[in-house]
């Protein structure tokens, strides 16, 4: 849990004018957004092997005269891990947009990270691999800008399959799959689910992909929830489009725990999509753990607020 931040000091630097801060309290206040500017906007709060938390996000804070841009990992005391520093950088043309960390996923050894960005740790990002930072240093474990292929953009990415040791990301016409040993992508296997606008991938370790998909008509968002067969992938391009084997109508997929996948207010066998009975919440779960799956209270029936039911 963060440990609470507070102001340090207020350094202006030549050019960007940052405030310094220490980071003591829980609701991220030491963070702005970039270059010192607006609020910092946290995307993902990742636990890691060894206790320490990765925060991903589009944001910039100072820690012991130090910088650190959209990524930032959180020892499990809750201080900033100096040692694990990572410097991107973005370009000033317009071919990468939004300039911003898309996406990251943990594996045992490393993080897999896109984004907008066209370097980091002053290494060229162009398309081979996504890049794949050691948990240990931050600093690169595959060849970014080298590969089997080129050119490519990466966007989501699912958890860490531990069946496959894979981790499956989006590309601009299909789904890839990369591994977690060498942090490749594997020029031979392709995928291309038939709803490809997706807001989350995740991968059951059952041989199932999941995913969310989203539609906004006359002001209205829907979600649905699908469930593919990996088998089903090509080695040949192009490959062809593969239907779901599952689809789940208004629920978005909140994450995996045990045997189940959860989404909306219900949970799913991972091994076959199907639902599994006895088990609902009172609204769509905010996230799940081995134990407990965290939603957002009915203002109708109570206070709104945060609360858990068992998940097991």
């Amino acid at each position: 849990m963060l440990r609470y931040f507070c102001v340090l000091s207020l350094m202006v630097a030549a050019n960007l004018a940052l405030a310094q801060r220490a980071l003591t309290t829980p609701d991220f206040s030491g963070f702005t957004g970039r270059d010192g500017a607006g609020e910092a906007a946290i995307k993902k709060l990742l636990p890691l092997p060894d206790g320490a938390t990765l925060v991903v996000g589009t944001f910039d804070v100072w820690y012991e005269g130090l910088r650190f841009r959209d990524l930032l990992k959180l020892r499990a005391d809750g201080n900033p891990d100096t040692s694990w520093r990572v410097v991107l950088t973005y370009p000033e043309t317009a071919q990468r947009n939004p300039k911003t960390v898309y996406d990251a996923s943990v594996t045992p050894t490393g993080v897999f990270v896109t984004g907008g960005f066209d370097t980091i740790n002053g290494v060229a990002v162009n398309g081979g691999a996504p890049p794949y930072l050691s948990l240990a240093s931050g600093q690169l474990l595959n060849a970014a800008s080298v590969g089997a292929i080129s050119n490519l953009q990466f966007f989501m990415l699912s958890n860490h399959d531990k069946s496959a040791d894979r981790v499956y990301v989006q590309t601009e016409n299909a789904l890839r799959r990369v591994s977690a040993g060498n942090g490749q992508v594997d020029p031979a296997w392709f995928f291309k689910p038939s709803y490809f606008g997706v807001n989350s991938l995740l991968a059951d370790s059952a041989g199932g992909l999941w995913n969310t998909v989203s539609e906004t008509s006359f002001m209205l968002t829907s979600y649905w929830a699908n469930r593919y067969t990996l088998a089903t992938a090509s080695t040949v391009e192009p490959a062809p489009t593969v239907q779901p084997q599952k689809i789940i109508a208004d629920a978005a997929v909140t994450g995996i725990a045990g045997d189940y996948v959860y989404a909306g207010n219900a949970r799913y066998r991972k091994t076959d999509g199907e639902l599994a009975p006895f088990w609902q919440t009172a609204t769509s779960q905010l996230s799940v753990s081995e134990k407990y799956a965290y939603f957002r209270t009915a203002p109708a029936f109570t206070p709104s607020g945060i609360v858990r039911a068992p998940s097991i």
